[in-house]
């Protein structure tokens, strides 16, 4: 009896970590699920998404990160390619101009890749997309459990009158006999609602909807204990929203203060090289880093980001500008007078503006970092001409 070759990723030591397939973790690509035990799928999608599209390229983007993973989890033990068959079947030729069809070439799809007996793993692509998959796993394996890791519940009966969106997958599977009620964990749900019974839909249901403050400060390998438990032997499906992570680490899911640091960064070192290009000024770059890395310290250190991964700083500007009180900690720790001074007058609602190379490229950067997202956010018209007292206090 000739022996299984398992696939297995590709080795940083025999292609270096920049190369390889574009596949995830570097795996074989195959056409099909056939004599797979489990395989990566990517459905690029998110023309079911409300607010800000981009996902459809998270399956691409995905994969690239996944250059860096090695097969041995050193925690764990865990070793899944000396054991199953994986390969990257490649991605869902969906519709990008029609959400309805969409779905349905999703379920056809998982039905095929069900049908050879493989365990489909599934990059996204908005969570619409979870609704047609559950589909042809019922007609697979019947009603499942499921674990679903999300700051939103995702059971809406309808969105501006459309019944297929990010907002309702699994509304529609409770409809369709996709779950089993009393093994449904719903992990993460946050932030604000339109009532207070928001999160209420699915316990009626005779869902457990754990909301995020529980989660806070614990350890919550009890939770998972007590999940598995409750599933037992039944099939279950897990699917996570990358929005369960708070925006100050996944800043695609909402406007948080670390993605403004980036930006603000970005900005002003594209600003400093056309500054000594054009002007053959002489611009201290470790200087202007440090002021571009730090000039939002108070709201890091002082406040918690909310929901949507904001920080409200009107608090701190009742008492001082914002930047004042973050330059008083700079100057705690001994930084250098020009980065205390850049960082103290950056912000709109500074009593002074500096005249230093720093102070200008620090406010410019700033300012219209914090523009673009209000006008993405919809808070401000793309168009705007305003004083700097404009702006909410604290920005």
């Amino acid at each position: 009896m000739t022996e299984r070759r398992l696939n297995q990723p590709l080795g940083g030591n025999q292609m270096p970590r920049t190369g390889g397939p574009a596949t995830m973790m570097r795996l074989p690509a195959a056409e099909t699920a056939e004599g797979l035990d489990a395989c990566f799928v990517g459905i690029p999608m998110d023309i079911g998404t409300s607010n800000r599209p981009g996902t459809r390229l998270g399956p691409r983007q995905i994969r690239d990160e996944s250059r860096m993973i090695r097969p041995y989890n050193m925690a764990t033990g865990a070793a899944p390619f000396e054991h199953l068959q994986v390969a990257d079947i490649g991605d869902v030729p969906i519709n990008l101009f029609d959400l309805k069809k969409s779905v349905d070439i999703i379920t056809e799809h998982y039905r095929e890749t069900l049908a050879h007996g493989a365990i489909p793993l599934t990059l996204g692509g908005d969570h619409t997309l979870t609704w047609p998959i559950l589909r042809a796993i019922k007609e697979r394996h019947g009603p499942v459990a499921l674990i679903h890791v999300d700051a939103h519940s995702d059971t809406n009966a309808e969105m501006f009158g459309e019944t297929v969106a990010h907002g309702c997958p699994f509304r529609r599977a409770w409809e369709d006999g996709c779950l089993i009620n009393d093994k449904v964990f719903q992990i993460g749900l946050r932030g604000t609602g339109y009532a207070a019974d928001d999160f209420d839909w699915g316990r009626k249901q005779g869902w457990t909807c754990i909301q995020a403050e529980a989660c806070w400060y614990k350890s919550l390998a009890p939770l998972m204990a007590d999940i598995r438990a409750k599933i037992g032997d039944a099939p279950v499906y897990l699917t996570y929203d990358i929005d369960s992570l708070d925006p100050a680490f996944a800043p695609g899911t909402g406007y948080g203060l670390l993605r403004h640091t980036r930006e603000v960064c970005e900005t002003g070192l594209a600003l400093r090289a056309s500054a000594e290009a054009l002007w053959l000024a002489q611009i201290d770059r470790d200087a202007l880093i440090a002021a571009l890395l730090l000039h939002d310290l108070d709201k890091a250190l002082l406040y918690r980001p909310g929901p949507d991964g904001n920080v409200d700083a009107t608090i701190v500007s009742q008492r001082l500008p914002h930047g004042v009180l973050a330059s008083l900690m700079l100057a705690e720790i001994g930084l250098d007078e020009a980065i205390i001074a850049a960082v103290a007058t950056h912000a709109v609602d500074a009593p002074f503006r500096g005249q230093g190379p720093l102070e200008h490229i620090l406010h410019y950067a700033d300012m219209f970092c914090a523009d673009q997202a209000l006008v993405l956010s919809g808070k401000m018209p793309f168009f705007t001409k305003r004083a700097p007292g404009d702006l909410p206090a604290g920005t």
